[in-house]
């Protein structure tokens, strides 16, 4: 029995070091932070996306954590390498198609809460690009909160995967790693 349970452990161990050597390579990148009544509100883990070098069209992706006391709105973004940047979000029909729609009245984002653009979520769509964007170019940005202004220089990067996250993950995440 000692030697199942020894076995076990030593087992459970490595996967925490294998984790633990994991996330030392993936933390959080801080693209822009900005000052609200003495709080921040903070852009990170952003990333741009297009289909080919040469597309008309792209995507980018963050998210963002409202340090503040107080809701916050993202009404709205402007970039130079597009025709059109606007705030979108993908709608199901009684079809269960999926498309894509404009969000008109911005993006809500609660107080101390953290608001997510994603895949198959809310992004930014970029619509009739300027330029050809491939991986390692820098897409400048900026995002219109209420009266104020994050502006942020965000990489293409097309290799990133989609993270499937899990409610295991994340509490396993957040006790091993603290994020």
């Amino acid at each position: 029995m000692r030697k199942i349970f020894y076995t076990f452990f030593i087992a459970f161990l490595a996967i925490i070091v294998v984790l633990r050597i994991y996330s030392v390579g993936h933390q959080k990148t801080y693209h822009a932070a900005l000052q609200l009544n003495h709080n921040l509100l903070k852009i990170s883990e952003a990333y741009v996306r297009v289909v080919s070098p040469n597309a008309k069209s792209g995507a980018i992706f963050f998210t963002i954590e409202n340090g503040t006391d107080s809701e916050v709105l993202l009404s709205g973004v402007k970039t130079a390498v597009a025709k059109r940047a606007e705030l979108h979000s993908h709608k199901e029909n009684k079809n269960g198609v999926m498309s894509m729609m404009k969000i008109e009245s911005g993006v809500k984002i609660a107080p101390n809460s953290v608001a997510v653009f994603k895949r198959g979520g809310q992004h930014i769509m970029l619509m009739g690009l300027n330029q050809s964007l491939e991986n390692g170019d820098i897409v400048p940005i900026e995002l219109i909160f209420q009266d104020q202004f994050a502006q942020l220089n965000i990489t293409v990067d097309n290799d990133r995967l989609v993270e499937h996250s899990s409610h295991w993950w994340d509490y396993i995440k957040k006790i091993i790693f603290n994020r």
